[in-house]
């Protein structure tokens, strides 16, 4: 393999790591913003 294909293998891993790691952020994100209003709703 060329220097190029590894860069570019490596990239698009790193991309796609990241894009889960984002993706967990935000679902929880959603829950904890989620369970404050329903708090506030409460109160």
């Amino acid at each position: 393999m060329t220097k190029g294909c590894i860069l570019s293998s490596i990239s698009v891993f790193i991309l796609l790591f990241y894009s889960v790691l984002a993706m967990n952020e935000t679902s929880s994100f959603r829950r904890v913003y989620g369970k404050n209003q329903v708090e506030a709703q409460s109160l």
